[in-house]
């Protein structure tokens, strides 16, 4: 017997709230002296200047309707091959743009300004432990949603994403646990208007094949499958298909592609052992309305059609062209909160979502819609049907258990009702369910959008800097590793720490604006080039990421304490020397609550500083004002400067911690507090003559540069036992 439960007014959660922690403008001198190492602490898993140039400037997420382009699978990312990315580190994120530089907008024929989003196939490779993954437009704060989930140490898991394109065309991706990953590009979703070919139409689902009613597939085998015989067209251009491998003959993978073109270095479906049941939708171009999959271990196999793209032979319209969005969760039923009770879907309890009137769901105008669906928990082995409400439950599933205690996630494109705007979910045992959306498909009488949204501004400043001239006046100033020397051990470093970029190198920053509006990036290029005028290094944007926030110390040295030649992580992105950005204490942990920005580098012992990173934690400052001091002050850490202050590093009055001038120890306190890097937040917002001094000595007595620029990369010849790591708040 089939139960029935609807969902109450869905409270739809787009993305995570900044912690608004109000840092007190005389925090005492414990709170912000402490020099700390980052927090370990692993978060738990729930499933969630170049010249400036116009081009830069105003980037859109999306510019309303589109259509599809298959393309020949390619490979965008694969952390365990690429040089320029490493292993994902537990808790942090890394960012890429999939369609410029990998050949697929080449290969769609499009320009990639056209692309607003991707259809990727991303893989979970060898996790570390239990977790989850998620991937979103760059750009925009980190979302609740999941789009994989990892059960145990060694998992690997695949799922389909269509991912919504952000800044500069990147996505991001984030991992709770560590984890290599892999992006294989299978199409791309290109802005249009009434259009032949691309356009979705669905069907069924239809069940095409099922090889327990035939012959399985064997190890090694290339199979060609016909889905004209499940109603696809033989002028279709793409189908979407959910392809499940049913017990698997051992470890291994199945890849699908457009019959008739070389097999891709790409997968689709992985399994992980004999008797392993594992299915995934797949999106693939087609020849003659056939696609080719291949498997290196074998196992029964089955097909199911939900719906194929137009070809060119269509009738030009809108109908079926796809509205991308932000990454957005309508469904937790562990939470009660609107959406469910906090139960989880009894076994055969049909459940019914509204979708329509909800996020950027339009009340009428949407016939399906792009879903990932993640059952949590599973009390058995089963299945969860996702089928328009009230329509006859299909024979199909949406995603399948192996086994009790899973958390299984799928992408599931599926036809909405068109009277209610509502779909059904049936599972055949008791689990919790997730769903989440990333955009929708227009039926024949709604109107294209307009488009909408990431809008923010970006503008580097064109400022270069002048050589530095004569030593400012004398007023105090440290160094950042003299005085994190100092502080652990109670003896200033004899010869003294010095450790800064080399004056005449450029310096490459990535921008993590992710949580942040045009004003707080505005205000960012304000304290970059306060730096730059008086440190007389050049800073060159990088363009943007969402890495850099997990500042662990294994993340920023992976190389110690067991080197490796592969080296498995890497902190900076691609292309960058530091990053600069704004953080919530949940991304970047901080060792009190008074915090409210960290900051440092590597050091060699011959004084070169690299790797570098300044995180201003957003929520906690109330102003420009306090935006620009604040990210001024810890660039200045980035660039080696360290505190002056009149206590030491517990908070207790001293005149010991007043720098390395030669007027140290008799300053008085209103001279300490005019420097912006005295360790509390004051009215003042730009470099203090001790600042200056500071700068001067670490960059105005340079000796002249020769050789190549020292970067990340050349810094792997060195003696990384010798290396250490500074950081201060």
């Amino acid at each position: 017997m089939i139960s029935t439960r609807r969902a109450r007014r869905p409270v739809v959660v787009v993305a995570l709230g900044v912690s608004m922690i109000l840092a007190s403008l005389g925090a005492t001198g414990a709170t912000t002296t402490s020099i700390a190492g980052a927090d370990d602490t692993i978060p738990t898993p729930v499933l969630s200047e170049s010249s400036a140039s116009s081009d830069i400037g105003s980037d859109h997420l999306t510019a309303g309707a589109s259509a599809f382009v298959p393309i020949e699978p390619i490979r965008a990312l694969d952390t365990r091959s690429d040089p320029a990315y490493g292993k994902v580190y537990r808790g942090s994120s890394i960012s890429l743009d999939p369609v410029t530089t990998t050949g697929v907008a080449s290969a769609a024929g499009v320009s990639p300004d056209d692309i607003t989003a991707v259809v990727v196939n991303t893989t979970v490779i060898n996790a570390g432990s239990n977790g989850y993954a998620t991937m979103w437009p760059t750009g925009s704060p980190r979302l609740t949603t999941a789009t994989n989930n990892t059960q145990f140490p060694g998992h690997t898991i695949g799922n389909l994403v269509i991912a919504p394109l952000g800044l500069e065309r990147k996505i991001s991706f984030y991992a709770s646990t560590d984890a290599d990953v892999t992006v294989d590009v299978f199409g791309v979703f290109v802005r249009s208007g009434a259009t032949e070919s691309g356009r979705f139409v669905a069907l069924g689902p239809v069940r095409h094949t099922d090889t327990r009613n035939g012959e399985p597939m064997a190890a090694e085998e290339t199979r060609t499958f016909d889905l004209t015989t499940a109603g696809v067209p033989a002028e279709a251009s793409g189908v979407v298909m959910n392809v499940t491998a049913v017990q698997a003959n051992g470890r291994g993978f199945y890849t699908v592609w457009q019959s008739g073109t070389s097999r891709p270095d790409t997968a689709n479906v992985n399994v992980l052992g004999v008797g392993y049941n594992a299915g995934n939708q797949v999106i693939s171009g087609l020849t003659d309305g056939k696609v080719d999959i291949y498997t290196n271990v074998g196992s029964d196999l089955t097909i199911d059609i939900t719906g194929y793209f137009t070809g060119a032979d269509d009738d030009s319209t809108t109908d079926g062209l796809f509205v991308p969005f932000t990454p957005t969760r309508f469904l937790d039923t562990r939470d009660d909160n609107g959406q469910g009770d906090g139960e989880p879907l009894e076994s055969d309890e049909l459940f019914t979502l509204t979708l329509a009137g909800f996020a950027e769901v339009p009340d009428e105008g949407a016939k399906a819609i792009a879903l990932n669906i993640t059952g949590h928990q599973s009390s058995s082995r089963g299945f969860i049907k996702a089928y328009p409400s009230g329509a006859a439950e299909p024979t199909t599933s949406s995603l399948n258990f192996t086994t009790s205690g899973q958390t299984v996630p799928n992408h599931a494109i599926t036809t909405i009702d068109e009277a209610t705007g509502a779909i059904d979910l049936l599972p055949s045992t008791r689990t919790h369910v997730i769903v989440d959306a990333t955009g929708y498909f227009l039926d024949d009488e709604a109107t294209p959008p307009a488009g909408f949204g990431i809008d923010k501004t970006i503008e580097p400043s064109t400022f270069v800097p002048e050589p530095l001239g004569a030593q400012p006046p004398n007023e105090p100033y440290d160094f950042l590793f003299d005085r994190q020397t100092y502080s652990a051990t109670g003896v200033r470093p004899n010869p003294t720490k010095a450790v800064a970029y080399r004056a005449c190198d450029p310096i490459r920053y990535a921008l993590n604006i992710d949580i942040a509006d045009d004003d707080a990036i505005a205000d960012l290029f304000t304290s970059i080039e306060e730096v730059e005028r008086y440190s007389g290094v050049d800073f060159q944007y990088a363009g943007v990421t969402s890495a850099g926030m997990n500042l662990a110390d294994d993340l920023l040295q992976p190389e110690q304490p067991d080197p490796t030649p592969d080296l498995p992580y890497k902190y900076l992105p691609p292309g960058a020397d530091v990053v600069i950005g704004y953080s919530t204490p949940a991304d970047t942990p901080r060792s009190s609550n008074g915090v409210i920005g960290v900051a440092g580098g590597l050091g060699t012992p011959d004084g070169l500083m690299f790797r570098g990173f300044a995180v201003v934690y957003l929520g906690s400052l109330r102003s420009s004002a306090e935006r620009i001091a604040t990210a001024t002050h810890e660039i200045g850490h980035l660039m080696g400067l360290g505190h002056v202050s009149d206590f030491d590093q517990y908070g207790a009055p001293s005149n010991a911690f007043q720098g390395l001038d030669p007027n140290a120890g008799n300053w008085d306190s209103a001279t300490l507090k005019e420097q912006l890097m005295y360790p509390e937040l004051t009215a003042n917002t730009t470099f203090s003559d001790g600042d200056k001094q500071g700068l001067w000595q670490l960059y105005g007595t340079q000796a002249p540069c020769s050789g190549s620029s020292f970067t990340d990369g050349s810094a792997t010849d060195i003696d990384w036992s010798q290396v250490s790591i500074a950081k201060a708040h």
